[in-house]
């Protein structure tokens, strides 16, 4: 690792120079739009902090390897112009998208880092912020320490803890998917006036998304326009019912471009089947769900539904092995934070808002959960579904608290 993230005097005056500003983009972020609370900027501050920390603890002591890719990461950092050409097209699009961090980096991977912390707390910042304003838009009533709560709770997101401070396109794919979130709920509350403006930055950061993780833009879109159909339908009026089925039609055929663009794939179990299969020789026993049986439609969703749990609580051993499942011991911890997290929505009340989060998240886990076939993949891919849901989990848990306390009072 320390081959790497190598530190020398001027990256360390670079790194404090660039965490100083880091948090300083940070507060006014989160100042933006609402005034700010003092609780939530020493908890955005001790979240920032704290996963530069654990970066530092692992740089010295090394209890964590690092991903295989961040070597090539590293590479493009050290020396972007003469590694650049000897990547796949999805490393060369990542670099060109975050050239000017690369550069700002001074060929310095270790100073990256602090920009990937940056990036993934921005997404953090803009998914709170819409959580807030979707809420508050259908006068759902939250706590008043939320962003303070929201920043608390994924400072101990495990997976987030050890890849976000890396070179991986985590960071950027957060950024832009909470950029994309938060663009989509003002086209859904903005005046008017300004709604143009907001879906032409929408549809510019969407395609980053899909640029820096196609799944995650194909699944955004997806996610998108079926609660779009749903709104449709629920409005009764034949005639944008029969536009919105044209317009599904050509969504269907523009996803199945976009998939088969980047993929070389066109959907059919039987594809699937074979896709799956074709992964063991890549991937070994690092590999999953590549002997599924997909014959027929029951055995097919059968399968689609063992494929979305193993993908959401990976690596808990549902179709994996478990000595495969003990030998990833922080993905285990993050397995059970999401498992966790997931209890308290048993007892809150089924509002509007949360039932569409809900919606969304499903969608962006069940497409990729139907193509990921590398364990350690699905504790990083999933991301963007557990980060949408962060603030759910949070409002949750302060309603199953307020719900037992007032259970309690009244028993008393």
């Amino acid at each position: 690792m320390g081959e790497i993230f190598e530190f020398d005097f001027f990256s360390i005056l670079l790194s404090i120079l660039y965490l100083v500003l880091v948090l300083g983009l940070l507060i006014t972020l989160l100042s933006y739009e609402n005034k700010v609370k003092k609780n939530a900027v020493f908890s955005l501050c001790w979240a920032v902090s704290f996963y530069y920390f654990i970066f530092l603890v692992n740089h010295f002591f090394s209890f964590k390897s690092i991903p295989p890719d961040t070597i090539y990461y590293a590479s493009i950092i050290n020396d972007y112009w003469n590694n650049y050409d000897t990547w796949t097209i999805s490393v060369k699009l990542y670099a060109i998208i975050n050239f000017v961090p690369f550069q700002l980096s001074m060929g310095y991977p270790v100073v990256f880092v602090i920009f990937n912390i940056f990036f993934f707390y921005s997404g953090i910042i803009f998914i709170g912020k819409s959580f807030i304003k979707i809420t508050k838009y259908y006068d759902v009533p939250i706590s008043n320490n939320f962003m303070m709560q929201l920043f608390f709770y994924a400072s101990f997101y495990p997976v987030g803890i050890f890849v976000i401070p890396t070179l991986l396109r985590e960071g950027s794919m957060v950024f832009f998917f909470g950029l994309s979130t938060f663009l989509l709920v003002e086209t859904f509350t903005a005046g008017n006036d300004k709604k143009w403006i907001i879906r032409g930055l929408l549809l510019a950061s969407i395609s980053l998304l899909t640029l820096i993780r196609p799944i995650g833009g194909v699944s955004f879109l997806t996610g998108l326009f079926v609660i779009y159909m749903l709104k449709i339908f629920k409005s009764k009026s034949m005639k944008k019912i029969f536009y919105s089925l044209f317009s599904f039609i050509i969504f269907v055929f523009l996803i199945n471009f976009i998939v088969d663009y980047f993929y070389n794939l066109s959907f059919s179990f039987a594809w699937i089947e074979k896709f799956r299969a074709s992964h063991f020789e890549l991937f070994g026993k690092e590999s999953y769900g590549t002997d599924l049986n997909w014959n027929g439609l029951f055995n097919s969703l059968k399968s689609t539904l063992l494929l979305f749990l193993q993908y959401l609580f990976s690596p808990f051993p549902i179709i994996i092995s478990k000595e495969i499942a003990l030998q990833k011991l922080i993905p285990l911890f993050d397995a059970m934070y999401i498992l966790v997290s997931f209890i308290p929505l048993i007892f809150i009340t089924k509002t509007k808002p949360l039932k569409i989060i809900l919606l969304f998240a499903f969608i962006l886990l069940i497409i990729p959960s139907i193509f990921e076939t590398h364990i350690s993949g699905a504790f990083r891919h999933r991301m963007n579904a557990i980060v949408l849901l962060m603030p759910v989990f949070v409002y949750s848990i302060n309603k199953f608290l307020l719900n037992s306390i007032k259970k309690l009072n009244a028993n008393q």
